[in-house]
């Protein structure tokens, strides 16, 4: 009988362990999806340099997803064609005031909401991700419009030069995907 009660304190003493949500920085993936023509096309696209720390962790969701730092390489876009790459990184990000890059810091997770400060064309604003989380994928989705940030003139610069593969249509929206892939599953 003391055996089995030692057994059941140990068993409740296991369950009891935290959980540290985890994920390396090769399991956490931006993509991208800018719109063309009238019919709004997207053009699908990823960063393969987000700037990021190695590791990222946390004891809960909020705590795992608040504080992370970026700086993205934005000469690092690939949307699978090397020519439309060349084409969006000479076009639209070069037109960028000061550096070609895109900064910023997660700030706070209320309600699945995610709150991220975005510094790009040297303006910062904050935007609002939805953020859901199943088993060991966290995702964090949300649309930015490039005029926030006084790219107009990057955005007039990308639709001349694609002018005809646009159909004279470049949108000002922009959809973000985050998708982290965990080391663990925790509740």
């Amino acid at each position: 009988m003391k055996t089995l009660i030692t057994l059941l304190f140990l068993l409740k003493s296991f369950q009891a362990l935290p959980c540290t949500l985890t994920a390396d920085k090769g399991n956490i993936n931006l993509e991208w999806i800018a719109f063309k023509t009238p019919k709004k096309a997207p053009v699908k696209a990823r960063f393969k340099d987000l700037g990021i720390a190695e590791k990222i962790q946390g004891k809960d969701l909020e705590t795992f997803l608040t504080g992370i730092e970026f700086n993205i390489d934005t000469t690092s876009t690939s949307t699978r064609n090397t020519a439309r790459d060349a084409n969006i990184v000479r076009h639209f990000f070069q037109k960028f005031v000061g550096k070609m890059e895109i900064k910023g810091k997660t700030l706070k997770l209320e309600q699945n909401k995610l709150k991220v400060a975005i510094t790009m064309n040297q303006v910062t604003k904050i935007v609002n991700l939805d953020v859901t989380k199943k088993d060991k994928k966290v995702q964090a989705k949300g649309t930015i419009d490039v005029l926030d940030f006084k790219l107009s003139s990057a955005l007039a610069s990308i639709n001349k030069a694609c002018y005809d593969l646009h159909e004279g249509k470049t949108w000002n929206d922009v959809d973000v995907i985050l998708t982290i892939y965990l080391d663990n599953a925790c509740n």
